[in-house]
């Protein structure tokens, strides 16, 4: 699609882009509540495993869901932000050779 999009419909590249981050980040935002909702709701369940809160198994959910919209929202009015530039190299820790003396 994003082949076919950039060949004949270039203009509309952007918009396509922008709606489909706006999905993404309602998406996320459904995670978010939902996993607050369960969240609020559990509070006052303890694990007997544990002893803790089971509110706190949903709590991840909504951490990662607020990230995760944050960053969809960006991306809403930046399409390429947070985006690392072309030709930029990530450092592999797995080839350096301190790791690898120690696990190869």
């Amino acid at each position: 699609m994003t082949e076919f999009a950039e060949r004949f419909l270039p203009r509309l590249v952007p918009v396509w882009q922008r709606l489909a981050y706006g999905v993404i980040t309602r998406a996320v935002l459904m995670l978010f509540w939902g996993g607050f909702k369960q969240m609020t709701a559990d509070r006052h369940n303890t694990s007997q495993l544990t002893g803790l809160p089971s509110a706190l198994f949903y709590l991840s959910g909504v951490i990662s869901g607020a990230l995760m919209a944050m960053i969809g929202i960006v991306r809403m009015f930046d399409p390429d932000a947070l985006v690392l530039p072309s030709g930029t190299q990530v450092e592999e820790t797995a080839k350096s050779p301190s790791f690898c003396s120690r696990r190869c």
